[in-house]
């Protein structure tokens, strides 16, 4: 394990290390040697040479990838950054926004490791101090336009004495995954990083590792002027869960509309969706099933999207019931109904490493449900 203590846990999107996932960082880092600062530069679409910096432990900087390919295509217009009351900038939609449409796709500013150790040195100040003057370099090496962004960011950690790099780091970093490596990684972006928090978010965040691009997506229609929102916490906790989180993590107290009128039936819904799949069948369960009720999936399901619309966490909580409502109706044989269901469900996935695999899949059910869907109409007449 290389020398030192942990010097920072970041709070990224998705919630803190736990005290079992911190064990797991620290046995998958033992016997690796100390992280590399590594600067990746690419040409962006105006013709501007651009660096991100970035820190990595071996296993990471192997699973890079070895030239940028060109990035995803840049989405028409649909926001500007503004003053937002009570929190400082935040992200505003200037024309209506479609469920599944891609906001924004950028390369990060920085990318480091989660759970980072501290640098060599004789004694802890010392070490805390190479490690600082580590991260400074870090963002030395970016261009003179993204450094002045980094540095407008916000910094709700001004209190700890960590220094004015840190606290942006830990105020603005959102979790990356980086594939085949034991370490986790956050990264900090020059504008999908202000988006503020709600806990019924109308976007999500997802990396598209292929073009190394972070990806703000809608999970819902959002109307023209309003605020574009993520989640910085896990949406499925209660209330008073979700306020504590934020609290220990940003030092903020949620006042977004959610928050700002308790509800036991709220809460109860959220517990509910958290623990859906632990307690409902999957399709092929239900399928597999004797003497099955032919409506009693698609009740479920329906009954599940009325809640999560109600609670505004489509994002990340509706697919698998736009899965199962399409599933069933390609069981029963109902072509329309299929294709309906499977549309919602190409919208709504996220641009992650699977989408492709995913959406080719569902575009060939829809093509000729009759002979590309294994389980078409199965259950016709029922």
């Amino acid at each position: 394990m290389p020398r030192g203590n942990v010097l920072s846990r970041f709070a990224c999107e998705g919630g803190r290390l736990s005290a079992q996932e911190l064990k797991a960082e620290f046995n998958a880092l033992k016997g690796t040697t100390h992280y590399v600062l590594r600067r990746q530069r690419y040409t962006d679409e105006s013709g501007t040479t651009r660096i991100i910096g970035g820190l990595y432990y071996p296993a990471g900087l192997a699973a890079l990838p070895t030239s940028f390919p060109r990035s995803l295509p840049t989405p028409r217009p649909s926001y500007e950054i503004r003053d937002a009351p009570g929190k400082g900038l935040g992200v505003f939609a200037t024309r209506n926004i479609a469920f599944g449409e891609i906001i924004v796709v950028e390369r990060p500013l920085i990318v480091m490791p989660l759970l980072l150790l501290c640098s060599p040195g004789r004694t802890e100040a010392e070490r805390k101090e190479n490690t600082q003057l580590t991260i400074a370099a870090l963002v030395a090496s970016l261009n003179p336009d993204d450094r002045r962004t980094f540095f407008s960011l916000s910094n709700c950690k001004k209190t700890l004495d960590l220094g004015e790099i840190f606290g942006i780091i830990m105020t603005n970093a959102i979790k990356l995954p980086v594939p085949c490596v034991p370490e986790t990684y956050a990264c900090v972006c020059p504008t999908i990083s202000r988006v503020n928090h709600s806990c019924g978010p109308n976007t999500a965040f997802t990396f598209d590792m292929k073009t190394f691009s972070m990806c703000l997506q809608a999970g819902r229609d959002i109307p023209v002027s309003t605020e574009i929102t993520a989640s910085y916490c896990t949406e499925t906790l209660s209330r008073v869960e979700r306020l504590r989180e934020l609290d220990e993590k940003y030092d903020f107290t949620c006042t977004c509309s959610y928050c700002a009128r308790p509800s036991a039936a709220s809460d109860r819904a959220r517990m509910e969706l958290q623990n859906w799949e632990a307690t409902h069948p999957t399709f092929k369960q239900w399928l597999a099933t004797p003497n099955r009720d032919p409506d009693a999936l698609l009740l479920s399901s329906a009954r599940a999207l009325l809640m999560i619309k109600k609670e505004g966490i489509e994002i990340g909580n509706s697919i698998v019931h736009y899965q199962n409502i399409a599933a069933v109706y390609a069981a029963k044989g109902d072509a329309a109904k299929m294709k309906y269901w499977l549309w919602k469900l190409i919208l709504a996935h996220p641009l992650d490493d699977n989408r492709d695999v995913a959406v080719t899949r569902y575009v060939h059910w829809i093509s000729d449900p009759e002979k590309n869907c294994p389980f078409w109409a199965v259950l016709a007449g029922a």
